[in-house]
């Protein structure tokens, strides 16, 4: 929140008196903290019932180096609003030295501007799909729950299949009007999906249920891919916020499940995720026009 435009009136805070800053800063702090206090009161009570003093001290301690050290963060914050940041010496070497592909771009940006989000989701995703695997390892199960576990997984890039959508219309906007055909635009586009998913792919090498042949291993991959690819290709029918494009996604992977479990093959569901997602690709790729929304 202190990045964001209508913050801006807190930098009328350096012109108070210094003591006065770090009360506002503790005060606004203490009350965002609450719970985290009262969770902490509530274990220095039981620390202090079994005679654990030590315990108690280290968790008074964590309290106070917790407030302190944000009230410190805000008052920085308030006094350098629009600080420098360093380029690190090995990454300026990299800069010239070597020229970045196209489908890079996208990935540094995500680490740079979404690195909470994107830890997360490939946490997340890679989570299901090592359980869903792992139970094939000690038992005899159906594909389909394999095929539940995948679905799972890569719907829940959504997200970042969102961010990348926005990142190719609003930061790289103008790269549509240079002359490249559309078959290699949506290749660099896959390729940039394909690296975004690639912890996923590692997963499901690494813990593929032994009794599958590699048929089946490329069947599910490719039914991983193609869903990302549909998601993506439905951005283009209509600009859509992520609050709008969650319920589509919901709807689909009822869809989706529904299909697996009247076990309708995996690869037919991929072919046509693939092919609808191409189709409208191409047919809205043009016309479609990003509208810039104010972040909240």
């Amino acid at each position: 929140r202190l990045n964001q435009n209508d913050i801006e009136f807190i930098f009328c805070l350096m012109l108070l008196p210094v003591f006065k800053k770090w009360r506002l800063a503790v005060g606004v702090l203490a009350f965002q903290l609450l719970p985290v206090f009262i969770y902490g009161l509530f274990l220095c009570l039981i620390a202090t019932k079994y005679g654990m003093l030590r315990s108690t001290l280290t968790i008074i301690i964590s309290c106070m180096v917790l407030i302190s050290t944000g009230a410190y963060h805000f008052i920085w914050w308030s006094h350098h609003p629009n600080d420098e940041k360093k380029i690190l010496s090995l990454s300026r070497i990299l800069n010239f030295r070597f020229t970045k592909p196209f489908t890079l771009f996208f990935f540094e940006w995500l680490i740079r501007n979404e690195s909470l989000m994107l830890v997360g989701t490939k946490i997340f995703s890679g989570l299901i799909i090592i359980g869903v695997t792992e139970l094939f390892k000690t038992d005899t199960y159906d594909l389909r729950l394999l095929s539940f576990g995948i679905l799972v997984s890569g719907a829940a890039n959504a997200t970042i299949i969102l961010l990348l959508h926005r990142f190719e219309n609003l930061h790289l906007h103008w790269v549509k009007g240079l002359p490249i055909s559309l078959p290699r635009r949506m290749c660099l586009s896959l390729v940039s999906i394909g690296i975004v998913f690639l912890p996923e792919v590692i997963f499901l090498i690494k813990n593929f249920p032994e009794n599958r042949g590699l048929h089946d291993y490329i069947i599910f991959t490719f039914f991983l891919f193609s869903i990302p690819t549909l998601c993506y290709g439905l951005l283009y029918v209509k600009d859509r916020n992520q609050e709008e494009i969650m319920p589509i996604v919901f709807y689909c992977v009822i869809g989706w499940f529904v299909l697996i479990l009247f076990d309708v093959p995996v690869l037919l569901l991929g072919i046509t995720n693939v092919l609808a997602g191409l189709f409208l690709w191409k047919k809205f790729f043009y016309s479609f026009e990003y509208v810039a929304r104010k972040a909240k």
